[in-house]
């Protein structure tokens, strides 16, 4: 049994892998035949998933929890955290660990006296002088029979790439394994228990049985009673090597499982190595791989299989362009190799690495290989719900009286509530809190912006500007324009609120002055690269709910100041600079978040912001151009309706009578949209005049009134759909049917 802690940290190691067993199995067998790419948003499990593919193709289990067993046709497993560390493995020219000499240590009571015994074995490699070898020792804990103890010390030339005190400390666990396994043996034998083969803890290392004569024989060796030279100490001593050899082959398997994990740190500044020293580099390492250089052992492996995650990461002086050709490169001399296959993941965004993109595969270009590839998304409901609350229920103890009805109810509540909107990986990192969770709900689970930062630190890179992690993200000049989009999405009146066009990302970029520095189409390509924008033609969105939901939050916590809109509203040029970038459909489309910012703007202003004067005076002073009456109407209406207030009905009359007329031209325009909006702003401004009065001409107007008996203002609502007037109080347009704007049935039967 476990805690919830240590099942997060289980978790946090990748050890366990919950519904994706159909995943695994479909991708180790394309693995068997060729390569893959795995892509996907980031934190929905790609690296897990990799992992335990890898550990089953290079026959050490599938993780904790698996119960299918290993490949039969496996190989030898490679994995490296990014490319750079796949680099840095090139220059690797022997392996981890190579056995040097050994020897196992007994002591045991016997007689009243302490008594000792040790077997020396000999190494496979070739032998090195002493104090070029690494000592590393462990024991077995002390048995209750006769106080016995084994001690397992081995010496080891640790590979000259290899960090030796990482090394050492992964081999050690192993080693205790080791001496207690033959510790159990020896005293089993000694018991007259030896009948049967014996399974040590933890397989020794190996998972492998003692049979119970090689246990017996083993006792006789260490207690003196089969001599030099004989028969069954050979038998021993040859068992002992073997089981050394595949001790160390384990280490080595584990170690190359996170190689760059156990690399020595360079010295000095990292060197930038070439396209051509990379490919020399891959080459050698292909046509040397089979050699004892690197094979663990001393067998000759058919298959290797070589998992490189996070293709979208930086390598030290490379540019995109030279990524791509070395990514092209490793699949292109791993298929002209036997036995060998890469399994790769890129997050989110393909398209980053290959150019041509088709149903289950991708190319480095259109005439080039096809890769196969595998989208990894959010695991199936009912199965992530049954598979992990088993696993809770059965293998952990302080889950603080909950029941398995009550763990599967978490379970359900916390997957809706993270689904469509957080990563996988802040729902299974929540585990921990299941008591919690159960008591105050799911609210408490919200992501931070760990991949958010990653995401737009590496596009940021890519556009040339550095990008220093102590800086808070969201401070930074070139991510305003991202957070004003997430705020334009989240006030947005309807539940899909729409992308925006090219015209209005450029907009802002110009506000915060990084359009100038990088220019926008370079900026756009950068942050669809990376994953953060989704660009369709001329349509601007965040590539995906999850990097939308961070960003959402991200602005919420974001000192902003003024809204861009309050920037363009503080002179006629730069109002006439907005007015000049977007066109009326983005006015029209942004006429929520238009109101919201203007309403807030007015609000929390001190003085009168003067929204209402700078319009009448861009109206005055531009020209009557109809497309820009339009957009000015478009701005009025969204203001009106955002209820920002006419300073005072004396003074501002004539502003007043402008915007009124501003928009009963536009009530009587072809465009329906328009219209629509323009009507609700008329309707709206009798209530700003402080009494139930035409705007036009001033005539008191009735309760349910909605024409002016004085000068024939109509103040009918517009359907937005067909342009049709709406008849009070219906929901509905009887013209086409569809439904009548949202704040129109919110005030039926309050107005007028």
């Amino acid at each position: 049994m476990r805690s919830l802690r240590d099942l997060d940290a289980e978790l946090g190691r990748h050890n366990l892998l919950f519904a994706r067993t159909p995943e695994k199995a479909r991708l180790c067998r394309q693995l068997l035949t060729g390569s893959v790419l795995l892509h996907g948003s980031g934190g929905m499990g790609k690296t897990t998933l990799m992992l335990h593919a890898l550990r089953e193709l290079g026959s050490m289990g599938g993780g904790l929890q698996s119960a299918s067993p290993p490949v039969p046709d496996a190989g030898h497993s490679f994995y490296f955290e990014d490319l750079s560390a796949f680099i840095r493995f090139l220059g690797v020219r022997k392996r981890p660990l190579t056995v040097n000499r050994a020897s196992i240590a007994f002591r045991w009571d016997e007689g009243g006296e302490r008594k000792e015994s040790t077997i020396t074995l000999r190494g496979r490699g070739a032998s090195v002088p002493e104090g070029k070898a690494t000592p590393m020792a462990a024991s077995s804990p002390i048995f209750q029979t006769d106080r016995l103890v084994v001690r397992s010390t081995l010496e080891a030339v640790i590979g000259p790439r290899f960090d030796m005190e990482e090394v050492a400390k992964k081999a050690e666990p192993t080693l205790a394994r080791f001496s207690e396994t033959l510790g159990q043996a020896i005293e089993q034998a000694r018991r007259g228990k030896g009948k049967d083969a014996i399974q040590g803890a933890g397989g020794g290392g190996t998972g492998r049985t003692m049979p119970a004569r090689i246990a017996g024989a083993l006792a006789a060796v260490v207690d003196g009673s089969v001599g030099e030279g004989s028969r069954e100490r050979g038998v021993v001593l040859n068992f002992l090597e073997e089981e050394l050899a595949a001790l160390v082959e384990e280490c080595n398997r584990e170690v190359y499982l996170s190689a760059a994990s156990f690399l020595r740190a360079e010295d000095g500044p990292v060197r930038r190595s070439s396209l051509r020293e990379f490919e020399d580099s891959l080459l050698e390492f292909l046509d040397n791989s089979n050699l004892d250089r690197l094979v663990p052992g001393e067998m000759t492996f058919w298959r290797w299989y070589i998992g490189i995650d996070h293709l979208e990461r930086g390598v030290p002086g490379w540019t995109l362009d030279i990524k791509k050709e070395a990514v092209r490169m490793i699949y292109e001399k791993l298929s002209e190799k036997d036995g060998f296959h890469a399994v790769m993941a890129v997050e989110p965004n393909p398209a980053l690495i290959f150019g041509h993109m088709g149903p289950g595969e991708v190319r480095s270009d259109r005439e080039g290989a096809a890769i196969s590839s595998m989208e990894v998304i959010m695991p199936p409901k009912d199965d992530l719900v049954r598979e992990s609350s088993n696993f809770i229920v059965e293998n952990v103890d302080d889950l603080g009286g909950l029941r398995k009805a009550d763990v599967q109810k978490v379970m359900a509540d916390l997957y809706d509530h993270c689904r469509g909107r957080i990563r996988l990986y802040y729902l299974v990192r929540s585990i921990k809190n299941l008591p919690a969770l159960q008591a105050q709900g799911m609210e408490q689970v919200e992501p931070d912006a760990s991949f958010l930062d990653r995401q737009l630190g590496d596009a940021l890179g890519q556009l040339g500007m550095r990008y220093e992690y102590d800086i808070s993200i969201k401070n930074l000049p070139a991510v305003q324009p991202l957070l004003e989009l997430a705020r334009m999405r989240e006030r947005s009146a309807a539940e899909s609120a729409p992308q925006i066009s090219r015209n209005v990302m450029s907009w802002l970029l110009d506000v915060h002055q990084v359009g100038p520095a990088v220019g926008a189409g370079r900026y756009l390509a950068a942050m669809e690269a990376y994953g953060v924008l989704k660009v369709d033609g001329d349509r601007i969105g965040f590539f995906d709910p999850y990097v939308e939901w961070e960003m959402r939050s991200l602005a919420r916590s974001a000192d902003h100041g003024d809204p861009p809109l309050a920037i363009a509203f503080r002179s006629v040029d730069r109002l006439n600079r907005f007015l000049s970038v977007v066109d009326e459909a983005d006015v029209l489309a942004l006429s929520s978040y238009i109101s919201a910012s203007l309403s807030k703007w007015s609000a929390t202003s001190r003085t009168d912001p003067g929204i209402y004067a700078s319009l009448v005076s861009a109206l005055e002073g531009g020209g009557d151009f109809p497309d820009r009456r339009r957009k000015l109407a478009a701005l009025a209406a969204s203001a009106v309706l955002g209820g920002v207030p006419f300073p005072s009905v004396d003074l501002e009359g004539r502003r007043r009578q402008i915007i009124a007329e501003l928009l009963r031209g536009a009530v009587n325009g072809s465009d329906p949209r328009l219209a629509s909006l323009a009507s609700r702003a008329a309707r709206k401004m009798t209530e700003l005049a402080g009494a139930k009065g035409c705007v036009l001409c001033g005539a008191h107007l009735e309760d349910g009134q909605v024409i002016c008996a004085s000068c024939g203002a109509d103040y009918r609502d517009i359907c937005p759909s067909c342009g049709e007037s709406l008849a009070p109080h219906f929901a509905y347009c009887a013209g086409c049917g569809a439904e009548a704007p949202r704040d129109r049935t919110a005030r039926q039967g309050t107005e007028l």
